[in-house]
C-alpha cells in the first residue's frame, strides 16, 4: 500500500464524525426530531462505537470464511476485465443493476421489521463499494486490488450501517419493542401525566432528558438540571428490570 498515515488519520477523523452524526440523524428522525441539535462530542463518539464495532465484528468473520472458500479461486489482479465486471460497467448494465438496486433499498427502507436495517445497510453499501472498485478509485493508492476491495467494503458499510443502526435502535423503542420507561411519580407529575401512563426514555444529553408517551404522540424534554435522580424500568422481551440513574449523567 502506499497510503500516507497521516493523510489516512487526517481522513479518518472527519469519516467517524460523518459517521457518528448519520446515526444521531436517523436515531432521532425515527421520532422526527432534528438529531443535530442534541449532538455533542460525548454522544457523537459513542453514536459512531456501536456500528462501528457490531459491523466489524460481522466484517472479520465474513472475511475469514470468504478467505477460506475464495482463496485461489478468484483472480483480484484482473478482477476488472471479467465478464461480471464489463457487464456491470456497461451503460445497460449499470441501468438495470441502479434499477434493481433503488428498488430494493426502498422496498427495505420503508416495509418490514426492525431487523430489516441490517439487510438495508447491506444491500445500500455492498453495490456502491463494488462500483467505486470497479472505476478504479484509489487504485493508485493500494499496490493489491484484495485491499482495495477490502477498502471499499469496510468504508461503504460503515457508513451505511451507522445510519442502519441509529434507524433500528430508534424503531425498538418507537414500536414498543425494548425500551427504558419512568418509574419516578414525580417526573411524571412534572409532566402532569397519569400514574398510569407509559413515559419512554428516548435519550439522554448533557443538559437534556428526551422522552415520549408509549404512542409516540408527544415529545417531552427535560432539563437535566432539574432531577437529581432518573428512575427506570427496562422492558424487553426477556426481562423487566428496575434501576435508578443519577443526574448529572
Amino acid at each position: 500500500m502506499k497510503i500516507d498515515l497521516k493523510i489516512l488519520i487526517t481522513l479518518t477523523l472527519p469519516f467517524l464524525a460523518v459517521c457518528g452524526g448519520l446515526y444521531n440523524i436517523a436515531f432521532w428522525g425515527t421520532f422526527k426530531l432534528n438529531g443535530l441539535e442534541f449532538l455533542d462530542l460525548s454522544m457523537l463518539i459513542r453514536s459512531f462505537l456501536y456500528p462501528f464495532l457490531s459491523y466489524m465484528g460481522s466484517y472479520i468473520i465474513g472475511g475469514i470464511v470468504s478467505a477460506l472458500i475464495t482463496s485461489n479461486k478468484f483472480d483480484y489482479s484482473n478482477s476488472e476485465n471479467t465478464n461480471f465486471a464489463q457487464i456491470y460497467n456497461s451503460k445497460w448494465g449499470l441501468g438495470i443493476a441502479t434499477t434493481i438496486w433503488m428498488g430494493l433499498s426502498y422496498l427495505f427502507y420503508n416495509y418490514g421489521t426492525v431487523l430489516r436495517w441490517y439487510i438495508w445497510a447491506a444491500i445500500t453499501g455492498i453495490p456502491i463499494a463494488l462500483f467505486l472498485y470497479h472505476q478504479g478509485i484509489f487504485k493508485a493508492a493500494f499496490t493489491s486490488n484484495k485491499i482495495r476491495l477490502t477498502f471499499w467494503f469496510a468504508t461503504m458499510l460503515v457508513f451505511t450501517f451507522s445510519f442502519a443502526m441509529g434507524k433500528y435502535n430508534g424503531e425498538l423503542i418507537k414500536d414498543n419493542y425494548t425500551y427504558k420507561y419512568l418509574a419516578d411519580d414525580s417526573v411524571t407529575a412534572m409532566l402532569k401525566l397519569s400514574n398510569k401512563d407509559t413515559v419512554k426514555l428516548i435519550g439522554i444529553t448533557d443538559q437534556k432528558i428526551i422522552l415520549t408517551d408509549k404512542k409516540n404522540e408527544r415529545i417531552f424534554i427535560i432539563r437535566s438540571e432539574k432531577i437529581d435522580v432518573l428512575s427506570l424500568r427496562e422492558h424487553n422481551y426477556f426481562k423487566e428490570q428496575s434501576f435508578d440513574r443519577k443526574l448529572p449523567f
